[in-house]
């Protein structure tokens, strides 16, 4: 950085220098340099100018350094001799290629600026000496003391109190075997205790410490005499060590924590392990009965137990744990694992059958090798297998009814049976688990297997015809459940009683009685044969309440003809077999299980009717109905009639047994007519309109085959004309008459002549089909209709044209029959449906009753109206929505309702004739289309609507009731304000937002309230007259446009609002009353302090947030409490007298309900205490002494003489307190930190000093002793 001085009084000599090093630009004030080289003396060599500067020309052998000529051999010039950095706190010089280089000096930074400034004395750290690294900033300097723990000994820091425990072996503490726990403390953060004992060989011994007093941590760790450390536990917390000592000798324990603090210690001797842990030290043991107790003393113990084991037996070990997962190997005396396993849960057992009388050892340990803690074995024998494991040990049986009994002994086991087979003959092998889950599986002489049950299920059996003599085998094993007993049976079922093929097959004849048989085993089969007559019906069924029987009629090419596999327990197929010839069917089981059943077969006879139209039967109609059968699946019959010219035909099909399909064909084979839904009756209908034979097909649905009855009827000739041309005529009546649609394709026609402008009503009901209407005009357009899908239609319509009309009549859906109609003549419109033709009408009090007789009907009225009145008119309806439309002369709407329940309300401001439009918007029904309407004339506004048309009102203690009569109607007030005066107005509504304006005489609006409760409150500081503009916002309602005002004057405001109007008021000890009238209001005080005094000033509000500022003459802010409590409080030392100002604020939502609150001012005196070195309280050891610390951030000093290098301790009681001792010279900090400090005065004793200070303010007391 280039520096520019201006020196009053230096050489020309210097100043050439420091031109020519480049430090500094020079001026002379009035002294201005006349000649660069003026008092330049280069030496060997001569001063010139260039660029305007000096520079030294140097004879040979020499070279310029400055304004200097040097030699050659000679050593560099120094820039920073003299030191050319004269910048406060910049006087550091170095030498930078030969330049000055100016640096802050030490303890200085430099900032932003570019100046030299002071670094926080402490940052960074200078206190580095051993347990002194506590830094304090004393008048800018770093002062250093002991750490927490540790006090002054010269220039030394050491512990304040003894050690308790040795921290190295050799002053390791002994501690006492089976001892009580026993007290210790960590002296200092970085305390290590030794503790040293005596092992003895073969012993588990445990040592635990226990935190308190503010450490929360115990480290331990175990070492030998060697210093080989054998365990440590640093998980934090408790410390435990559990280990086992292989060798007597002396051991160390060392304990610390990382904290200052207390803890309790203990050494238990656990004793000897209670097994050894080697298969040279393994506990004998022998089977039993019981489980036996051990322990795992300590982490990665291992107990060994051995046992003598004879040939064939099969032995189990059982380990049970809740404190850790058992981990269990089997071992020769080799050490090789026979068998192993880990528990999963609380227990594990392995087992192993020995093949030869040996010893075998146990290994047990935990899976986890920090686990240990209680568990216990057991050790049991079986006893040798009952029966052999394969094929060659397998046990001979032969069959029996007898149960008997076989045991699984262990894991894995398998026992094996033999049987002789016999040719055609089935076994049956069954196995009963008491406690195991049973397997079987049958297997030929080469193993291959035959039949097998292994299901979940403790039961299982195989069945089996055997088709070749020979030997077989059962194998039985474990599932789920793995050991235990369980019976076992083989049984003959006999031979098999119906063969499995055609080539087999058992002759049967038809019959109405069930013939018994049995499936022996799963793949059995039982074929039957039968001779059947063409064209007839057979039926075969399959009955039993065991098994799922299958039934398959097949032809003799072995083609399926029918089936029914669908899982049943009874089975029936039913089939017309159009070739005589061999037939058979087979029986079978549908799954796994076997056994007797029963079985017939039935000759139905031949098909009752044909199954096609070649083959139909001749119908005639008739009243009565027939019966029918569909044989078979599929099974179709036919029938014919003939049909004649214009008379409709029914066919009906029902049934209980079958699902009616009927289908309707002409002689081409065309569909006519059908139903086929799922119901099990059906019906068709049909008018003949060309003679000829017609054809029904009835056939079933879901439910194929059954019995069902069936009628053709002749319903007659048509009863009304079809087209226009044929139509019925009729006339207007109250009554319905009776007719009749004979078939889907019927319609029926009618006619009769319209009046111009009247109204007519058709009606169709009936409770058979969905009937449609259909009005049209003579020129066959529809006018209107009803074809809802119901059975009751119904069309109002107004005719404003006379003439011939026609209404057709027809079924919406496939039903016909009987129903009823109506025409009604209801005469003209009640109300106009124009503006021309509206109905004159007059404001009333009284609901007037009128009607919408069509749908988008319109009902017209006029009336009168007067200029600057209000009218209402409603319309009242049950069950329609109502729109009302208001037009003036010219039909343009002035005002509309449109919602549900219609009511207008409006000021009309001129006079005149002026209309009403009502129409029925939303679902017209003929049954609701009454209403009833009123109009009323409401006079006219209570207050007017604008500031010309104000209302003067003057102020009050009392509610005013008004009303907004209409939507968006405003009420304007008018008023004389007196300056400074404060003045409130509330509008008060329990179902209206009524917004407050108000304004000046210019219309300005100066203070406003648009919340749901509406006030405002405001001081005025000019006089004059103001509006008050009152708004309905929100949803006016005719039934809720009431409200009531009060406009009060408050009068003026009791504390000024600045500090020229402040109050002037003094200490006392009274809460004064006072009020924030206004919203933002201010109250100022002003007060003369006396200096060196201490005052207080409170506010106390019970539900706003009082802020408290303080402030001076010049107004600037000396103290405040802006805290969010409601109450506010400050407390200051007044160093200087004078006049002071106290600003009150309300800092939260002002209410004018919510304003009150009480002052105090307070003078509470001079400070018992210095705040400094000079003029501390001086102390008498021994004696305590009160003080208080009365405002925030107020210390008092003290000063005690003290002995040369003594220990004292200084306390406070009381609030708490931070205290700091300083030596004689008030700089050195001896001890800092909370109450009580332990300290040693300093070597040459005498005057000390305490500094008391806090976080908070009140009373203590302070003692040193």
């Amino acid at each position: 950085m280039r520096q520019t001085f201006k020196f009053k009084s230096v050489s020309l000599a210097l100043c050439a220098w420091a031109l020519a090093v480049g430090l500094v630009s020079c001026s002379g004030g009035n002294e201005a340099i006349q000649t660069q080289c003026e008092g330049v003396v280069c030496g060997s060599g001569r001063c010139e100018v260039s660029d305007g500067r000096p520079v030294c020309a140097c004879e040979p052998g020499h070279h310029a350094e400055g304004l200097t000529c040097m030699r050659d051999d000679a050593p560099p010039l120094d820039p920073c001799a003299p030191n050319p950095c004269v910048q406060p706190g910049r006087g550091q010089c170095s030498n930078v290629e030969g330049k000055a280089v100016c640096a802050c000096d030490s303890g200085k930074v430099e900032d932003g600026s570019g100046q030299c400034v002071s670094l926080d004395a402490c940052t960074p750290n200078p206190c580095t000496a051993p347990h002194k690294t506590d830094c304090a900033e004393v008048e800018g300097q770093p002062v250093c003391a002991c750490v927490s723990g540790y006090v002054p000994e010269g220039e030394a820091c050491v512990p304040s109190s003894p050690d308790d425990h040795g921290d190295i072996p050799s002053e390791a503490s002994p501690v006492l075997i089976d001892a009580p726990p026993t007290g210790g403390a960590f002296e200092r953060a970085e305390d290590v205790d030794l503790f040293s004992f005596q092992a003895q060989a073969g012993h588990i011994y445990a040592f635990t410490c226990n935190p308190g007093g503010g450490a929360v941590d115990c480290h331990v760790s175990l070492s030998d005499a060697a210093g080989q450390v054998l365990a440590v536990d640093n998980n934090g917390g408790t410390g435990f060590i559990v280990h086992e000592y292989t060798s007597a000798g002396t051991y160390y324990f060392r304990v610390s924590s990382g904290q200052m603090g207390t803890y309790t210690y203990r050494l238990e001797d656990l004793g000897v392990d209670d097994h050894g842990d080697t298969r040279d030290t393994a506990t004998a043991s022998t089977p039993g009965a019981s489980a036996t107790p051990a322990r795992l003393e300590a982490p990665g113990d291992v107990d060994f137990l051995k046992f003598g084991v004879g040939a064939g037996l099969t032995y189990s070990f059982t380990c049970t744990s809740t404190a850790f997962a058992c981990a269990v190997e089997l071992q020769d005396a080799a050490g090789t694992v026979l068998a192993s396993g880990t528990a999963s849960a609380d227990t594990v057992t392995v087992q192993y059958t020995a093949s030869a009388e040996d010893t075998l050892y146990v290994r047990l340990a935990a899976d986890s090798a920090s686990a240990m803690g209680a568990y216990s074995w057991r050790l049991e024998a079986a006893s040798r297998d009952d029966h052999g494991d394969d094929l060659a040990t397998a046990t001979a049986l032969t069959p029996s009814s007898s149960a008997l009994t076989g045991r699984l002994e262990r894991v894995g086991d398998v026992d094996v049976f033999s049987f002789q087979g016999t040719v055609s003959t089935t076994y049956e092998f069954s196995c009963t688990g008491t406690a195991v889950d049973c397997d079987v599986v049958l297997v030929d002489a080469s193993g291959t297997v035959l039949q097998s049950d292994t299901g979940p299920s403790r039961d299982a059996k195989v069945t089996y015809l055997v088709r070749s003599s020979a030997t077989y085998f059962v194998k039985v094993s474990g599932g789920t459940a793995e050991l235990g007993t369980y019976t076992y049976r083989l049984q003959s079922l006999g031979s098999d009683d119906h063969g499995d093929t055609r080539d087999t097959s058992t002759p049967v004849t038809p019959s109405s009685t069930y013939g018994n048989a049995r499936i022996n085993f799963a793949s059995d089969v039982d074929v039957f044969s039968f001779s059947a007559v063409a064209h007839h019906v057979y039926e075969l069924e399959c009955s039993t309440g065991v098994f799922d029987c299958n039934v398959v009629l097949t032809d003799a090419a072995g083609n399926v003809i029918a089936q029914d596999t669908t899982g049943a327990t009874s089975a029936k197929v039913r089939a017309e077999l159009d070739t005589a010839d061999t037939y058979y069917f087979q029986i079978s089981s549908g799954g796994p299980t076997t056994g007797a059943y029963s079985y017939r077969l039935q000759d139905l006879g031949l098909d009752d009717h044909g199954d096609t139209a070649a083959t139909a039967t001749a119908l005639v109609p008739a009243t009565s109905f027939s019966t029918g059968q569909l044989e078979t699946p599929g099974d179709q019959d036919w029938f014919s009639f003939s049909g004649v010219l214009n008379t409709s035909y029914a066919f009906t099909c029902t049934s209980t047994a079958v699902d009616c399909n009927v289908v309707l064909y002409d002689a081409g084979g065309k569909v006519v007519q059908s139903d086929t839904s799922t119901q099990l009756d059906a019906k068709v209908t049909h008018l003949v309109r060309a003679p000829g034979t017609f054809f029904v097909k009835v056939s079933g649905g879901t439910a194929a085959f059954g019995s069902y009855t069936y009628r053709l009827s002749d319903l007659g000739v048509d009863d009304h004309g079809d087209t226009p041309s044929e139509a019925t005529p009729v006339t207007s009546s109250s009554s319905s008459i009776g007719a009749t649609l004979h078939a889907t394709t019927d319609v029926d026609v009618f006619s009769f002549e319209a009046a111009a402008g009247h109204i007519y009503e058709l009606a169709c009901n009936t409770s058979v089909f969905d009937c449609d209407l259909v009005l049209l005009d003579a020129l066959g357009v529809v006018v209107t209709g009803d074809t809802t899908s119901t059975t009751y239609a119904r069309v109002r319509v107004e005719l404003n044209t006379p003439g011939t009309y026609y209404f057709r009549i027809q079924p919406g859906d496939s039903k016909v029959g009987a129903y009823t109609y109506r025409l009604q003549d209801l005469g003209v419109d009640d109300h106009g449906d124009t503006m021309a033709t509206a109905t004159p009408i007059t404001p009333g009090t009284s609901w007037v009753p009128a009607q919408f007789e069509v749908p988008k009907d319109e009902d017209w009225f006029s009336f009168t109206a007067t200029a600057g009145h209000i009218y209402d008119f409603g319309c009242s309806t049950s069950s329609i929505d109502c729109d009302v439309y208001v037009l003036d002369a010219e039909g343009t709407v002035v005002a509309s309702d449109t919602s549900t329940a219609s009511r207008m309300r409006r000021k009309l401001t001129t006079g005149g004739t002026f209309y009403l439009r009502l129409v029925a918007n939303g679902g017209w029904n003929v049954s609701y289309t009454s209403y009833s309407y009123l109009l009323q004339d409401l006079g006219v506004d209570d207050h007017g609507d604008m500031m010309a048309t104000a209302t003067p009102i003057t102020p009050g203690t009392s509610w005013v009731p008004a009303q907004f009569e209409v939507p968006k109607d405003e009420d304007w007030f008018s008023f004389t304000a007196t300056a400074g005066h404060i003045y409130d107005f509330g509008c008060s509504t329990s179902s209206i937002d009524c917004d407050v304006y108000v304004l000046d005489s210019a219309g300005t609006v100066v203070v406003s309230d648009t919340s749901l409760a509406s006030r405002v409150r405001r001081e005025f500081t000019t006089g004059g007259t103001f509006y008050l503009r009152l708004v309905a916002n929100g949803g006016w309602n005719i039934s809720y446009t009431n409200y009531s005002y009060l406009f009060q004057d408050v009068g003026m405001d009791d504390h000024g609002n600045t500090m020229a109007t402040a109050t002037p008021i003094t200490p006392g000890t009274s809460w004064v009353p006072a009020r924030f009238e206004v919203s933002k209001d201010e109250d100022w005080f002003s007060f003369t302090a006396t200096a060196g005094r201490i005052y207080e000033f409170g506010c106390d509000a019970t539900t706003i947030d009082c802020n408290v500022y303080v402030l001076d003459a010049a107004g600037t802010v000396v103290a405040s409490d802006t805290s969010t409590a409601v109450d506010a409080q400050v407390r200051r030392k007044f160093t200087t007298g004078g006049t002071f100002y106290i600003r009150v604020v309300a800092a939260s939502a002002w209410n004018p309900s919510v304003t009150n609150y009480s002052y105090r001012l307070q003078d509470l005196g001079v400070d018992d205490h210095a705040d400094t070195f000079s003029g501390a309280t001086v102390l008498t050891l021994g004696t305590a002494t009160s003080g208080n610390l009365e405002f925030s951030g107020d210390v008092d000093f003290f000063e005690v003489n003290l002995a040369a290098s003594t220990a004292y301790t200084v306390t406070t009681t009381g609030i708490s307190t931070t205290l700091t001792v300083y030596a004689p010279d008030k700089t050195t900090v001896i001890s800092s930190g909370s109450s009580p400090r332990a300290f040693t005065s300093n070597a040459a004793g005498g005057a000390h000093y305490v500094r008391v200070s806090g976080s908070s303010t009140g009373a203590y007391t302070l003692k040193v002793q």
